[in-house]
């Protein structure tokens, strides 16, 4: 599916250099530390796929998501772009909630949250329960996937909740 241009979606998002795994702010993040600035656009083919499935781009009801001449945006099936509006700075969220999402930033999307299983993974010892992290707004549309050649160990005890 070839776009060129978005006006409000969804909840979804891009990645820059994010410290520490992914979440809080950045130098991209900000104007000469004077403005905030939610990224909101494509400059480059860009692809929404597994692993991650979802991307979310913070905005405002008044921006627009705009897609370059020539620049083609894919939604894979089972993947989702969402777009959540905000009307003012969103602190608590961008220092320890956009960890928990792939938000557009400057030049990328983050890749904090994952969807697919693509390695073995294991809930054993002390490793008890596991959540899975897609978003509530994006979890009737982005199904958790495990692939075919991967094992998931839960052991006895232990319980993975998707």
């Amino acid at each position: 599916m070839a776009l060129t241009k978005i006006t409000k979606v969804g909840s979804n998002g891009l990645d820059d250099d994010v410290s520490a795994g992914g979440g809080g702010l950045n130098s991209t993040d900000t104007i000469d530390k004077l403005l905030f600035v939610h990224h909101g656009g494509f400059t480059a083919d860009t692809t929404i796929s597994s692993p991650q499935k979802f991307i979310e781009i913070m905005s405002h009801n008044d921006a627009t998501i705009d897609i370059e001449n020539g620049v083609t945006v894919t939604i894979d099936d089972g993947s989702m772009l969402m777009s959540t509006d905000h009307s003012d700075f969103y602190m608590t969220f961008m220092a320890n909630g956009a960890a928990g999402t792939n938000i557009q930033r400057a030049t990328k999307f983050d890749d904090n949250v994952r969807t697919s299983v693509t390695s073995d993974i294991s809930l054993t010892g002390v490793k008890k329960v596991g959540y899975s992290q897609i978003p509530t707004g994006a979890q009737i549309d982005v199904p958790f996937d495990i692939d075919n050649s991967v094992i998931v160990t839960v052991d006895d005890g232990a319980v993975l909740v998707i």
